[in-house]
């Protein structure tokens, strides 16, 4: 899609893209709600179920994926619940910023899913592979520069610092 965007193309033209062949597949599109209800139905209200959120970031584009973790008769369950992807900005963008984004990103879907259902939710983790994400949410953020400040205060706003790994 970056690439159609760039070249300019209006919304009636004929593009030559994708050249050297289709770049893209067929997706499977399913709704979050009926793969969180599934799990719904697999944990009993008296299990811990966790929510264990991972986000990451390219040149490309950036992502998001919620996962619940819950343990029933001894034995642990995992499931995806959902996910999120975005295309990296056209306006160029460290990849620490990038990662940020994603972390915001992260924080708004798990806080999509919480508010879409009613399953107790007992922990929240909330994972990223940057020490800049981590090193930004534990730090005193209006020291920082506006992009960064603005982002951080709504992971603040949304999670807890010591849900962020």
């Amino acid at each position: 899609m970056q690439e159609i965007w760039r070249c300019g193309c209006g919304w009636d033209e004929k593009s030559s893209w994708p050249k050297g062949g289709s770049r893209g597949s067929k997706r499977c599109r399913t709704s979050t709600k009926l793969r969180f209800l599934a799990v719904t139905e697999l944990a009993k209200p008296t299990n811990n179920v966790e929510l264990h959120i991972f986000c990451d970031a390219s040149e490309n584009g950036m992502a998001a994926v919620i996962y619940s973790r819950f343990e029933e008769e001894g034995k642990v369950e995992c499931a995806m619940i959902g996910s999120k992807t975005r295309v990296a900005p056209l306006k160029f963008l460290t990849i620490p910023r990038l990662e940020l984004q994603a972390a915001v990103n992260e924080a708004r879907l798990a806080d999509c899913i919480i508010k879409s259902h009613r399953m107790k939710i007992a922990r929240r983790v909330f994972w990223t592979d940057s020490r800049d994400v981590i090193r930004w949410v534990r730090s005193d953020h209006q020291r920082y520069s506006q992009f960064v400040a603005f982002r951080v205060s709504e992971l603040l706003d949304t999670t807890q610092v010591d849900e962020w790994r």
